[in-house]
């Protein structure tokens, strides 16, 4: 019982670790990033010039050209200039994607559209964000699926639920990961202690205390053999073994051999990855591009990575060169 809680504690905190670094995966092309400065949030540009005056109680990343904000208790969204777009309204609110955004309202989640008209009604008791279409919803303590109306598509059936990717969305039933279609049906069957997303044509799956990874079939592309294991992207995918994390390519071949403290996923050519406590980032051939120094660190967009040095923020660029120097940021801020 011990072992399985485990498993599932593992799989929480790399959900929430995806979360946190999706969060700042946006793709505007003019590329903010969000700061703080006396407790107040605002934003500055790729060579750290200040476009946003640090103003706001919270604030998330931009993405497709907006960013939710927090006014007092309540949220709303700006635009890239900082001009309120939406007025704050929202008990939270999350990041556009595919131009909507999901926010919460007298305890309840739906979705607006970019002038901030309720394109679905508050009425889940969670929501995630619409990826390929679709996103899943908590309807009476299980998940399914809905289309942007808000109708269902996959009935709430489901323990757990995550994004569509690649055509298929992980899925819990009966505390075992499988992996459905668009049609609700399912491409792998539910029978592994835990699983990834589908990224760069396989998932990681664990079972038996193994990891290993399948293609869209169920069929193992690579076998057992990990004790954890990451998402493949850009050709590589972290892997643990005994203990030390190290990189494999999509053959399963270890290509960067284990000797980290752990390792994330490779962004923009360039893997964050901790040693001796601290963080630093290497590149695809395992040479340190940034040597490990950091107690915290983001992955790289726009040329840019977020980092904690202490209890203060900075922002690097691939050298390893401040481009915004550390900054005394709240408990808040830093998680």
């Amino acid at each position: 019982m011990r072992s399985k809680f485990m498993v599932w504690t593992a799989i929480l905190v790399l959900s929430a670790l995806f979360m946190f670094c999706k969060s700042r995966a946006g793709s505007d092309s003019a590329a903010l990033f969000k700061v703080q400065q006396n407790g107040k949030f605002g934003y500055i540009d790729r060579t750290g010039k200040v476009l946003i005056t640090p103003q706001f109680e919270d604030a998330r990343d931009f993405s497709e050209g907006l960013a939710a904000a927090g006014f007092g208790m309540k949220w709303g969204y700006i635009d890239l200039s900082g001009r309120i777009l939406i007025n704050p309204q929202f008990d939270n609110g999350s990041d556009f994607h595919e131009s909507l955004a999901a926010v919460k309202e007298r305890d309840q989640w739906g979705y607006i559209d970019k002038s901030g008209k309720f394109a679905v009604n508050p009425q889940f008791g969670s929501a995630g964000d619409f990826n390929e279409g679709l996103a899943w919803a908590q309807v009476g303590g299980k998940y399914g699926f809905i289309e942007k109306s808000g109708k269902l598509l996959i009935s709430p059936q489901f323990e757990m639920a995550s994004d569509f990717h690649e055509g298929l969305a992980r899925v819990v039933t009966g505390g075992k990961t499988g992996y459905v279609t668009r049609s609700g049906k399912y491409a792998v069957n539910p029978q592994y202690r835990a699983g990834l997303d589908f990224s760069q044509g396989l998932a990681a799956v664990e079972s038996g205390g193994k990891w290993g990874y399948i293609n869209g079939l169920g069929k193992y592309a690579i076998n057992l053999q990990f004790d954890g294991s990451g998402n493949f992207r850009e050709g590589l995918a972290p892997v643990e073994v005994n203990g030390r994390w190290g990189y494999i390519d999509m053959a399963g071949k270890i290509t960067i051999s284990p000797q980290f403290d752990s390792g994330r996923d490779f962004h923009a050519g360039l893997a964050a990855v901790s040693f001796g406590g601290k963080y630093g980032y290497i590149e695809p051939s395992g040479k340190y591009a940034v040597n490990p120094q950091f107690e915290q660190a983001d992955d790289f967009r726009s040329g840019l990575a977020r980092v904690m040095v202490g209890k203060r923020e900075a922002y690097i660029d691939k050298t390893g060169k401040y481009i915004w120097q550390p900054t005394l940021v709240t408990a808040e801020a830093q998680q």
